[in-house]
């Protein structure tokens, strides 16, 4: 008796489940990046990723961000770019740098005292992603000067064709919580091709497409805790430069120039582990 006793409570054990036993269902939540420390795993799987960004396009009086200094204490220009890049950028008209969130204040009563042009948001996984920020339309012709990192200075003319900035963003592989934006002008022009038959008939053909892409090596890693800003440099005063062709804008009797605030967010997407009772209440 006492052996079938035993068999009979050790197999009742076996078939109990600790209290808060389960079986794991999983969904997905959105978390802001990066999320508290947990104790390391082996083999643990890189966390998927989800990139938010808001690109701001402020209009403020020509001269007012370019040639304030004060503007740019709150600028972080070397941690951004490394020299050549920052001169590269100088020299056509831009300047950028990081600012840190903390600072966001004195950013925001900028935005609040002017006029906010544009407002875009985009997302992205672990690919990257781009758009254009579409800048001025319907331009009969243009002479660009463009400090080229090899060539040196050079120029040229340009019909019917409308300025954008184009901006890509990724995560930065390996700097969990980083954005990599890249921001560069683009200019589409129409060119007009003629084309003659046998019958000596002239057919005329217009062709439009992005072919002049303006590398000025702006391309930034963004830490979380920071976001990047894209503004005229002195330079733009030249009226053949890049920033000026691309940063300012006339308004009113009144010339502007155009600040880029570009926010990046990441968020990971991670399991969250649900329990579901073994058996019903």
């Amino acid at each position: 008796m006492k052996t079938l006793f035993s068999v009979l409570m050790l197999s009742l054990l076996a078939g109990c489940h600790p209290e808060g036993g389960s079986k794991a269902n999983t969904d997905q939540k959105l978390s802001l990046f990066p999320p508290p420390a947990a104790a390391k795993r082996d083999a643990n799987p890189e966390p998927s990723l989800l990139v938010h960004l808001s690109v701001y396009r402020i209009l403020v009086p020509a001269k007012s961000i370019s040639h304030n200094e004060e503007f740019w204490k709150h600028v972080s220009e070397d941690e951004a770019l490394d020299v050549g890049a920052h001169d590269l950028l100088f020299a056509n008209g831009f300047r950028a740098g990081l600012a840190p969130r903390a600072d966001w204040d004195y950013f925001k009563q900028i935005i609040e005292s002017n006029n906010i042009v544009s407002q875009m948001t985009a997302a992205s996984g672990v690919t990257t992603s781009s758009f254009e920020i579409p800048v001025k339309s319907k331009i009969l012709k243009q002479f660009i000067t463009f400090f080229h990192p090899i060539n040196g200075l050079v120029g040229q003319m340009y019909d019917r064709c409308e300025n954008s900035i184009a901006v890509r963003f990724e995560p930065v592989p390996r700097k969990p919580g980083e954005v990599r934006v890249t921001v560069t002008p683009l200019l589409r022009a129409e060119r007009t091709e003629l084309l003659y038959t046998n019958r000596n008939e002239v057919w005329e053909y217009n062709f439009v497409h992005p072919e002049y892409l303006f590398d000025l090596k702006l391309s930034v890693d963004v830490p979380i805790d920071q976001f990047l800003i894209v503004a005229p440099s002195p330079d733009a005063d030249v009226s053949t430069s890049l920033g000026r062709k691309f940063l300012y804008q006339d308004g009113e009797g009144q010339e502007f120039e155009q600040m880029l605030l570009i926010s990046p967010q990441p968020f990971r997407l991670e399991k969250k582990a649900t329990t579901v009772p073994s058996s019903p209440p």
